[in-house]
């Protein structure tokens, strides 16, 4: 017998902000799992992927120590704010228009997303984003799109 039916996922960095009417509703959300944030060495092995992936599309290959740096000032941070400092970087590069140096650029845009979390526009802040957009890290960004 073939059984046909919707299957329904959802995600949530605040479960506990969810109506219970909704959350705890039998047969509405039967099984809930919790993923931990990442390890460094996880993110090691992320950023190396970026890594390589930037110098494949634009020629730029970051030191070791700056891979380094990344992996310790990432710590806490999801791989969606960890892949949105490598694209603003590639998009800022695309753009041309400026001279950058890429290794000052992403050093700072971490130091930027930082700041970011610690004011709660970022990673588990009550806005669950930026409140306006990203940074400057990013300059063709609108919302809805880039301009």
């Amino acid at each position: 017998m073939k059984k046909k039916g919707i299957f329904t996922i959802a995600t949530s960095n605040h479960p506990e902000r969810i109506n219970d009417a909704i959350l705890n509703r039998p047969s509405r959300f039967d099984v809930k799992y919790t993923f931990a944030l990442s390890t460094q060495e996880l993110h090691k092995t992320y950023i190396g992927k970026w890594n390589e992936e930037v110098k494949r599309s634009s020629g730029i290959d970051f030191s070791e120590t700056l891979v380094a740096e990344m992996v310790e000032k990432t710590e806490g941070f999801s791989f969606a704010w960890i892949n949105f400092r490598f694209v603003s970087l590639l998009l800022r590069i695309a753009a041309g228009g400026e001279t950058i140096d890429p290794e000052e650029a992403m050093r700072s845009q971490l130091k930027q997303l930082s700041k970011q979390i610690e004011m709660g526009e970022g990673e588990g802040g009550d806005e669950g984003g930026f409140s306006d957009g990203p940074p400057a890290a990013c300059p063709h960004w609108k919302r809805g799109g880039r301009s």
